[in-house]
């Protein structure tokens, strides 16, 4: 068990050890006795879930919610939906596209529509070290009081996503991780187990972190309706033009 940071050498050097840093960061004691007690194998993670998130079972962000001028992209939630499904309890989706073609907005009406099938949705600003950091640590203070008082903030958002990890709830959180500038930035910031995790963003290779979801602009025929839905108006030829400038988006 490694309870301050060091470089384990010699005979100890290749025996695998719990690290209890991200668990003491919290200065939380039940969460580090239990991390203990699973290290021991004296309690059974599925069988001592730690107790619900402080604001009830079922938190949603607040970036989640209804949009009522969703349309067009049924096929692409049905297609996120089956991914994430067939995946298991550790599935992580990136929908990647360029700017403008609405990934945020799908991510958002998927986490919209799913929302009863997860033990929580959570939103991650991702383009920054800073905004992924506060994000995961707020999600932490559902379940640990002082997480946000921590002093070291890449410890606390460790601990967080530990914390998801080691739930053992019946159903897995979902995580959105928006606007994620590269593979990098996120490669050792994701959860390993307990949530399912969807990735918006511009760049166009995820291999080996995320399985991918193209998201293009709209189909023509689906721009045009959706200007003479919106507008109220008749005329096709004129929506047309108008969605042929705005190159689809």
């Amino acid at each position: 068990i490694l309870i301050e940071a060091c470089a384990p050498t010699g005979i100890l050097k290749n025996i695998a050890y719990t690290n209890l840093l991200p668990a003491r960061a919290l200065k939380d004691e039940r969460v580090v006795k239990r991390e203990i007690w699973l290290a021991l194998g004296l309690i059974d993670a599925e069988a001592t879930p730690l107790p619900p998130p402080s604001g009830g079972e079922g938190v949603v962000h607040r970036e989640v919610y209804k949009n009522p001028s969703f349309a067009g992209r049924e096929d692409l939630l049905d297609k996120l939906t089956q991914a994430l499904k067939s995946d298991g309890a550790a599935a992580v989706k990136a929908l990647r596209g360029t700017g403008g073609v609405g990934k945020t907005t799908l991510a958002r009406e998927f986490a919209y529509r799913h929302a009863a099938e997860y033990e929580g949705v959570w939103w991650v600003r991702a383009e920054s070290r800073d905004t992924l950091n506060a994000d995961r640590i707020d999600l932490g203070a559902h379940y640990v009081s002082g997480i946000a008082e921590a002093p070291d903030r890449d410890q606390a958002a460790l601990a967080a996503l530990d914390i998801i990890e080691r739930l053992g709830a019946l159903k897995p959180w979902l995580i959105v991780y928006d606007n994620v500038p590269d593979p990098d930035a996120i490669r050792d910031r994701l959860p390993k187990a307990g949530a399912h995790v969807i990735l918006t963003s511009r760049h166009d290779k995820f291999h080996g972190l995320a399985a991918e979801v193209d998201v293009d602009v709209f189909e023509p025929e689906i721009a045009i309706a959706m200007l003479l839905d919106r507008t109220g108006r008749n005329d096709e030829a004129g929506a047309a033009e108008v969605a042929q400038a705005l190159g689809y988006l």
